[in-house]
């Protein structure tokens, strides 16, 4: 294999390994993100998978291995510097602003992409930040209309339901314009209602163009929105494939899925 990405993948990682002290939590894992798709990482607690995200997005440095987006290796790139080539994220621990409002926080995200002057020109260019921060409130309002939180937008965020604080979330990533998002289980602790709002707003964005590489506990989003699933048990890659392939392999069944998936997935066909 070529030291260069192949071109119709998003991301590509090649033995991403993380050590903590005498603890290897994820070990030599390789993962193929393909352009145009969906890709999940599912496994049981403590397999892995938030440090892989971490280790991918640069918030966790890796012990060892390689991390490609969309051609080019991002291993050594500090957070900032990879959410403004393109990677948005959002936190199985929603990460926002409880005191500030919705439209605030969601012009956050934007700053990461339009502040390339740094902070200094920011704060001399008196005439260049007003016209700046306009700017980012509309494309921040246009977003929140996206997202279904425009009604919202000068609510605090810590007196919303947690919901609408998930959908914040997300489209304080979406500021970025990313061409993918990582998301660290983002159905979790929705109702069956908010969360077939969230699966179809994941839909849209990838039909929007933005890939989507996702952690979710909930095999019914899991199922409905992959075009591939990597499954990860103690830090080891156990089984890649699509939907169909994963829910019947049995080692997945073995160590993530139990034996009552299969049967509750005959009981509804």
């Amino acid at each position: 294999m070529s030291g260069q990405m192949i071109e119709e993948n998003i991301l590509e990682i090649r033995g991403l390994t993380k050590s903590f002290g005498g603890l290897t939590a994820v070990d030599h894992v390789d993962i193929v993100v393909k352009k145009g798709t969906v890709h999940s990482l599912v496994g049981p607690n403590g397999a892995g998978k938030t440090t892989t995200l971490s280790m991918i997005n640069g918030t966790l440095p890796a012990t060892s291995g390689q991390v490609f987006f969309d051609g080019k290796e991002i291993t050594q790139e500090k957070a900032d510097k990879i959410a403004r080539m393109g990677i948005g994220r959002t936190f199985q621990n929603i990460k926002l602003f409880p005191t500030l409002t919705v439209l605030e926080n969601i012009m956050v995200g934007g700053h990461a992409k339009h502040t390339k002057g740094g902070l200094v020109r920011f704060l001399i260019g008196f005439r260049e930040s007003n016209h700046f921060e306009d700017a980012l409130r509309a494309e921040a309002e246009k977003v929140a209309r996206f997202a279904g939180v425009y009604d919202l937008k000068d609510q605090l965020v810590g007196n919303l339901p947690y919901g609408r604080q998930k959908m914040t979330e997300l489209a304080r990533s979406l500021m970025l314009q990313p061409k993918l998002i990582l998301l660290d289980e983002p159905a979790a602790g929705l109702n069956p209602t908010e969360r077939s709002e969230f699966v179809d707003m994941l839909n849209e964005i990838h039909q929007k163009g933005t890939d989507l590489f996702l952690i979710e506990h909930n095999m019914d989003v899991v199922m409905n929105v992959s075009d591939s699933i990597t499954v990860l048990n103690f830090g080891k890659k156990i089984a890649e494939g699509t939907p169909a392939e994963i829910q019947n392999n049995p080692d997945v069944i073995k160590a993530y899925l139990g034996d009552g998936y299969q049967a509750i997935e005959k009981e509804s066909k």
